[in-house]
């Protein structure tokens, strides 16, 4: 039999791109979890599973037996994965940078394989705009094809601030992404009170202007 080793794919690619996961060279019949480990350790999963009669996992076909999911599904310990470190962390995420995500089989207390997938949030030929007229704090991600395009505004939630992940997912698809902060964010107001409503039909009017 072959060393332990995991077949994954695509090996990078943006966020919400699904992965292949598939763990080989295990004994037939043998538990063993899978770990993974996001962003530094951001966040963490682990679920275990029975390797098949082939002596593989394959993420795409199989259950757990027990971990931090129930159902098969190939992305199971990525949405599945809980915080590990304080809020304030994921503002190494804020800035777009591609960032990393590590798998490891371990069965008796041992690794038997390990392999990281990078995951890029902002795609090739995006535009990345910084607003900041009409009172309005943003970023505007403007997809690679010719316009006019659709858009979507984007506020945060309770923390404030502003996240610009998701709307350069959208981007990513065709979609204009206006990512706009409303509190806790530069000259803003620093807690969520007494928001004037027509900042945010500013904003939406904004977005109708997309080329």
């Amino acid at each position: 039999m072959s060393e332990p080793r995991f077949e994954i794919s695509p090996l990078r690619g943006m966020v919400d791109v699904p992965l292949k996961i598939r763990l080989t060279g295990i004994q037939p019949g043998d538990l063993v979890t899978v770990r993974s480990t996001i962003a530094d350790g951001i966040w963490t999963a682990e679920s275990s599973f029975e390797v098949a009669a082939d002596g593989a996992i394959d993420l795409e076909e199989q259950a757990p037996v027990s971990g931090s999911y129930s159902t098969v599904d190939p992305m199971g310990l990525i949405w599945s994965a809980s915080l590990q470190a304080p809020q304030e962390s994921l503002a190494s995420l804020s800035n777009l940078e591609p960032f990393a995500i590590t798998f490891d089989a371990v069965s008796g207390g041992n690794v038997l394989a390990s392999a990281s997938v990078l995951r890029d949030q902002i795609p090739d030929g995006v535009q990345r705009e910084v607003v900041r007229k009409d009172g309005l704090l943003g970023t505007l991600f403007v997809p690679p094809s010719a316009g006019p395009h659709p858009a979507v505004m984007l506020v945060s939630g309770s923390g404030g601030g502003l996240d610009e992940g998701l709307a350069s997912l959208f981007a990513a698809h065709g979609i204009a992404g206006f990512a706009l902060a409303y509190f806790n964010y530069e000259a803003l107001p620093k807690a969520l009170v007494n928001i004037p409503l027509e900042y945010f039909e500013t904003g939406s009017n904004s977005c109708r202007l997309t080329p």
